[in-house]
């Protein structure tokens, strides 16, 4: 039988998890990237983390996860490097 198996799982944002100043994030999610970000953003804003994430899953997602980034914080440098994966650095 090829029947796939499903199981809940209790999802948390990142805001309400963290307690100390995070220095790094890195997500690779299959295509949920944005709606990581969407609930991080007090703690982004708040300790500025490093960001490394994948920008491969959806087409678009490249410029539009960094956008979602830059409108969180403005002050973001980021950088693309295509490897294995498109993967993008901001700091």
């Amino acid at each position: 039988s090829n029947k796939k198996k499903s199981q809940e799982i209790q999802v948390t944002f990142l805001d309400k998890f963290v307690k100390t100043k995070i220095d790094f994030i890195k997500i690779d999610a299959e295509g949920y990237e944005e709606d990581i970000f969407c609930g991080s953003i007090k703690t982004i804003k708040k300790c500025k983390p490093v960001l490394a994430f994948s920008a491969y899953h959806k087409p678009g997602d490249k410029e539009q996860l960094i956008k979602v980034v830059r409108n969180i914080r403005s002050d973001y440098s980021c950088h693309i490097y295509n490897r294995a994966d498109l993967i993008v650095y901001c700091c």
